[in-house]
């Protein structure tokens, strides 16, 4: 197929707009027709009684600083640099069924970085920092791709393209609003991490941060949800699209 990479920037850019815009108001839904509630209140000044908790609230004080944006810098460069070198390291065994993408390799080391420094207590990182600059290198990247596309090459096939993503960002939105918030305790959190299922269900986890920031923003603060969704968006999510598609290939490739 020859515009397979402008059907699929195509196919993503729709996503991230789409998962952006549903994920709020599935949200919004659920909290209103349960009477959800925050633990924490609903407060622009949470930080007052929880000086530990990360609110995700834009309204609350700004707690992103020069200082802490070389120091997130400086661990990201840690894994994009040792990605390389354990990717060399892993391609010198010769395993012919083992191919993994070098950001996995990125990601596996940040899971590493994260949770040591969490055990030893010897730095803590500040994640509210680091979901900025990966809202910013999200957006960076998206306009560098979208420059290069040609989406005049795949006019023909719009309106059924157009149909597919449709039925896609309509079945997600009732499978969050209707399994994954059972399956979460039909709670407020759960509420939370459904909005954040409808942005990396269709496009990126930057999405859904900023899909449960949103909703934090109006109904208070919610740890776990940003706990569970980066986690699972960010990191096993991969590594299952990993293993699915390698079985895939080897199968019917």
């Amino acid at each position: 197929m020859n515009n397979v990479l402008e059907i699929a920037m195509a196919s993503a850019t729709f996503g991230l707009i789409m998962g952006g815009i549903i994920g709020s108001p599935v949200a919004q839904r659920l909290v209103d027709k349960n009477g959800l509630k925050s633990q924490y209140g609903n407060s622009n000044r949470t930080h007052d009684q929880f000086p530990e908790l990360v609110t995700y609230n834009e309204n609350e004080e700004d707690s992103v600083t020069s200082k802490k944006m070389i120091e997130s810098l400086f661990m990201i460069l840690i894994c994009v640099t040792g990605a390389k070198y354990l990717e060399i390291w892993v391609n010198g065994f010769e395993i012919k069924w083992l191919m993994i993408p070098d950001f996995v390799y990125a990601l596996f080391i940040g899971v590493l970085i994260t949770n040591t420094l969490e055990v030893t207590k010897v730095k803590k990182l500040d994640i509210e920092t680091i979901d900025v600059l990966g809202t910013v290198s999200l957006a960076l990247f998206l306009a560098m791709a979208l420059m290069s596309l040609k989406l005049w090459n795949i006019l023909d096939l719009a309106i059924p393209f157009l149909i597919i993503l449709m039925v896609q960002s309509a079945m997600l939105a009732i499978f969050a609003y209707v399994v994954t918030f059972r399956v979460m305790g039909k709670d407020y959190d759960a509420a939370v991490i459904s909005s954040g299922h409808c942005g990396f269900g269709l496009g990126a986890t930057p999405t859904a941060v900023m899909n449960m920031g949103s909703v934090v923003n109006r109904f208070g603060p919610s740890p776990q949800g940003f706990m569970v969704v980066p986690i699972v968006g960010a990191f096993f999510i991969d590594i299952v699209n990993l293993i699915i598609l390698q079985a895939t290939l080897s199968i019917f490739g």
